[in-house]
């Protein structure tokens, strides 16, 4: 916890506002580096290398249950009792995921609080929700996003088909059946394909100056020919930037749980591995490379499937369907409840400004009366 104050009123009582932030899976940003979801920064992270404890899927998906929202919840309910004098309510503010877990918050613990804010981060709402709707509008939108890519940077659409052709080049006079994934081994010990390629679109695609960074990032792909005739590669900053690009290894819990958050009470089943067959077409990166076309990247929550756990997170672990199963089990939503807590804030809200209107009635009077005595 970080608390923070404006200067001159460290030493007043002031009203607490417990911020969640989106994810999941990433910690706080400095200074409150210690801070952030469950799992992450100092609270029992899960890395790639403590996952190799658990001998089961089974093991590993009743332990990654620990991870939803509700949990979350009952952590804020924990961390209120004990800061907030009185154990009074708070604000929550949630950004992104944030917001899907203030939801459940409203949900299933609307007494610990004062006010709920939302940016951006609304979760499903009804039994039977699945992640097909979210991942459907998704490949839309990401197709958007790369054709303002292209638009912008149109020399990096060859700049990428290089790349891919070099990491599927053809064998024996070419087509699709003679391609081969040739390996080019990253600094961190995965291997850099295609398919995986196209995972830069993450934060190129959906962040703030993403299309400059990944124009950059292309800039520098290839090691210069120093010596003529020396065999073209792909360079070690490319790849060491690549590696630190996606951050999966050591924040697997985004790519393992991610797709369970758009769920309610009913299981994702691989939402975005069945959800891009159908669009292939856009997002063949070897299909497209042959046909001379724009290679497309991808960008969240279309781009990490669970299928692709093990190549992004570098480690051979492959959740199993049980995850999809039971990671949502339970509602995380309760809109009646959540209607009824936006009512009670509502009438709380209401009789401040009747109180306000008293004041201000009051305040008039006693002007009034003042000035009449003063004449």
């Amino acid at each position: 916890m970080q608390n923070c104050f404006a200067v001159g009123k460290e030493d007043q009582p002031m009203p607490y506002l417990l911020f969640l932030q989106g994810g999941p899976g990433f910690e706080s940003p400095r200074p409150t580096e210690g801070s952030g979801w469950r799992g992450t920064g100092l609270s029992t992270p899960l890395t790639t290398s403590s996952m190799l404890q658990f001998k089961s899927a089974r093991d590993f998906t009743d332990y990654l249950k620990h991870f939803r929202a509700d949990s979350i919840i009952n952590d804020a309910e924990f961390i209120c009792v004990h800061l907030v004098p009185g154990s009074g309510p708070w604000t929550v503010l949630g950004q992104s995921y944030g917001g899907f877990c203030a939801v459940t918050y409203l949900s299933f613990a609307p007494q610990g609080l004062k006010q709920v804010l939302l940016t951006g981060g609304i979760p499903p709402i009804g039994d039977g929700c699945t992640a097909d709707t979210v991942y459907g509008a998704s490949f839309e939108q990401v197709a958007r996003q790369n054709e303002k890519y292209h638009k912008r940077y149109p020399q990096d659409i060859e700049v990428v088909r290089e790349v891919v052709n070099y990491l599927a080049e053809s064998e024996g006079g070419g087509g699709e059946a003679c391609l081969h994934l040739i390996l080019v081994p990253l600094p961190s010990g995965g291997i850099l394909t295609a398919r995986g390629l196209q995972l830069l679109g993450l934060s190129g695609l959906g962040s703030s100056a993403g299309f400059e960074r990944l124009h950059y990032l292309f800039e520098r792909v290839w090691d210069p020919v120093i010596i003529p005739g020396a065999p073209k590669k792909i360079s070690f900053c490319f790849l060491n930037a690549f590696d630190n690009w996606l951050g999966f290894d050591s924040n697997p819990l985004y790519a393992l749980i991610h797709e369970s958050i758009y769920c309610q009470c009913a299981s994702s089943w691989w939402s975005a591995h069945r959800l891009r067959a159908k669009h292939e077409n856009k997002f063949d990166a070897i299909k497209a490379a042959d046909l001379r076309k724009p290679t497309s990247l991808l960008n969240k929550p279309s781009a990490v499937t669970p299928r692709q756990v093990p190549e992004c997170l570098r480690v051979n672990i492959q959740p199993s369907d049980e995850l999809v199963m039971a990671a949502n089990a339970i509602p995380l939503s309760d809109m009646a409840q959540s209607n009824r807590s936006g009512e009670c804030t509502e009438q709380n809200e209401k009789e401040k400004a009747r109180n306000w209107d008293v004041i201000k009635r009051n305040e008039a009077s006693r002007t009034m009366r003042n000035t009449t005595n003063r004449t």
